[in-house]
């Protein structure tokens, strides 16, 4: 099931799985599938939303269309579960995020790193024993591109009002 957009999915699953030392998987959160072995990581993506006062750029192709670029952001909430360290592996995906290999590889897939958050211990009792689980969210920022057509007007009409009994009136027809 993909949520949003494969390239972006498989680039946040890479980042974590391959930033983590000793996960046996990185998976998305909600799935009809059997619990990987500990220790391993969930993502979960939290609803991207459009960037507040963000200006969508233009540009226009030809003489019948043009692209719009539209600047949102997401949250991304990591889960790791593990029966020790789990602490120190969020500490290690937080690391990651300074290496520049790791930037140009998110940026490659369109994604871009913002910001993360705390991070929150949510240990449970689980039967007779402890599961131990940490989360944080991540915030990315990505552009998605819409082309949109150029529609021609066809006529324009305009009265101005200049005061002191002098009106101007224009109709103008395309050709």
């Amino acid at each position: 099931m993909t949520r949003l957009n494969a390239t972006f999915e498989n680039a946040l699953i890479a980042w974590v799985y391959g930033n983590v030392t000793g996960l046996t998987a990185a998976v998305w959160d909600k799935q009809d599938a059997p619990r990987p072995s500990l220790p391993y990581a969930t993502l979960n993506l939290l609803a991207p939303v459009k960037e507040n006062g963000a200006q969508t750029e233009t540009v226009r192709i030809g003489d019948e269309s043009y692209e719009a670029y539209h600047r949102y952001r997401m949250n991304v909430s990591v889960n790791i579960i593990s029966n020790s360290n789990y602490f120190l592996k969020m500490q290690e995906l937080e690391q990651s995020l300074d290496s520049s290999a790791v930037l140009t590889a998110l940026k490659t897939a369109g994604l871009y790193f913002r910001g993360m958050g705390g991070s929150i211990d949510l240990t449970e009792l689980l039967d007779t024993s402890y599961e131990f689980r940490i989360q944080q969210d991540f915030e990315f920022a990505y552009v998605a591109k819409t082309t949109e057509e150029i529609i021609e007007i066809e006529r324009v009409i305009a009265t101005i009002d200049c005061g002191d009994d002098v009106e101007i009136n224009i109709d103008q027809s395309a050709t």
